[in-house]
């Protein structure tokens, strides 16, 4: 039986004492008609408004100079928030600490981390999807990580039931569903990329084709989506930013979709999302600036110090929570040195000492950290 949005297919467990339930496979992306997601005036409004903001933030990053810096925690930030959607949940301090033992949600963010650093230059495909998955759940103890699933998943604890309600796309459906999710996601056609990357999202995760890390893999699939067409050059957008704010309305608006066929209200709700992201991302850019200007004129009335003080500030924009033996050592400078430079850093507002020892400190360059944490 079909409604608007795919087709519920009616399953009797083998593993489960012949229990039944039903699975959903979406309808396919490629049959998706002009009357079934309207042009009317809020989604064009709305569409112009977002292509705005990611033509200034496109501009900011070309012209920029160490956009890269920006980006590097930026991408951080976006992983954090990601997982916590997830419900996996660490300080985001903790991530930033390069010589703190990491705890088993850490490892999970950074390892999100180097799934975008990874797929950022790559053609999006099922492959890549299949790439994505396996960097971001290593040593997660998840079993077939780097492959689409071949076992049932259920959502919520599993029920007996003969009323159509939502469990993924069955296995033995995967293969043909995943098909038309590729040649979707790699046509040259007339969608603007807005909206296919609201629908790529929104088509992945109700098909949900992994046993773990499906919500983290398609997050990274739309930003994927806006750098694959062009639409930025560099990841300098957060996606999961307003998704992370608005996650009650983020899930209701995926399942009414599932349940209604309306590809226009999630379609909107996403390009909204963009907007705010985008938005952000701005101004975290403009006060990364304005703090890097104003830190820069400190250093270069420091005398002596300026030079090597230049180079830990370099140290502290990628790793903004140091201790002085590991700068010393990556600078190839005494740790006399450094702990001179770090002090001065200190006395001119700088850095602040994030711990209470008096050995092993650390250092947090705190202003940058909260352009970044104050979600």
């Amino acid at each position: 039986m079909f409604n608007h949005s795919g087709n519920y297919e009616f399953q009797i467990s083998r593993k489960y004492d012949s229990r039944s339930y039903y699975t959903f496979t979406p309808k396919p992306l490629c049959s998706l008609t002009d009357n079934v997601l309207p042009m009317d005036e809020q989604m064009m409004m709305l569409i112009s408004q977002a292509h705005r903001l990611l033509g200034i933030l496109e501009g900011i990053s070309r012209y920029i100079p160490d956009i890269d810096t920006y980006i590097n925690l930026l991408m951080k930030k976006e992983a954090h928030l990601s997982c916590q959607i997830d419900g996996i949940t660490t300080p985001f301090y903790d991530i930033l600490d390069s010589n703190s033992e990491k705890t088993k949600n850490a490892m999970a963010i950074i390892n999100c981390v180097t799934a975008i650093q990874y797929a950022q230059r790559k053609t999006v495909s099922n492959q890549l999807i299949c790439e994505i998955q396996g960097i971001a759940l290593k040593d997660s103890g998840c079993k077939n990580i780097g492959k689409f699933r071949e076992t049932q998943i259920f959502l919520k604890p599993y029920v007996s039931s003969n009323i159509q309600e939502y469990n993924p796309t069955a296995p033995e459906d995967l293969e043909s569903a995943l098909d038309d999710f590729e040649k979707f996601m790699t046509a040259d056609d007339n969608i603007d990329v807005l909206i296919k990357s609201a629908l790529v999202h929104y088509q992945f995760e109700i098909i949900h084709p992994f046993e773990k890390g499906n919500g983290r893999v398609g997050r990274i699939l739309a930003m994927l989506m806006l750098l694959q067409n062009k639409v930025l050059s560099k990841p300098v957008i957060s996606l999961s930013y307003d998704l992370f704010h608005d996650k009650a309305e983020y899930f209701d608006r995926l399942s009414s979709t599932q349940l209604n066929g309306n590809y226009a209200q999630w379609v909107k709700f996403f390009i909204k999302a963009i907007i705010v992201a985008a938005d952000n991302s701005i101004k975290q850019i403009e006060s990364f600036i304005a703090i890097r200007n104003k830190n820069i004129e400190k250093i270069m009335v420091l005398g002596k110090a300026s030079k090597n003080a230049m180079l830990v500030y370099k140290k502290i924009e990628k790793n903004p929570i140091i201790k002085i033996p590991s700068v010393a050592d990556e600078l190839n400078s005494s740790f006399n040195t450094v702990a001179k430079v770090v002090e001065a850093m200190v006395g001119c507002g700088i850095l602040k000492q994030a711990n209470n020892q008096s050995r092993h400190r650390h250092f947090i360059y705190e202003d940058y950290v909260k352009i970044f944490d104050r979600v």
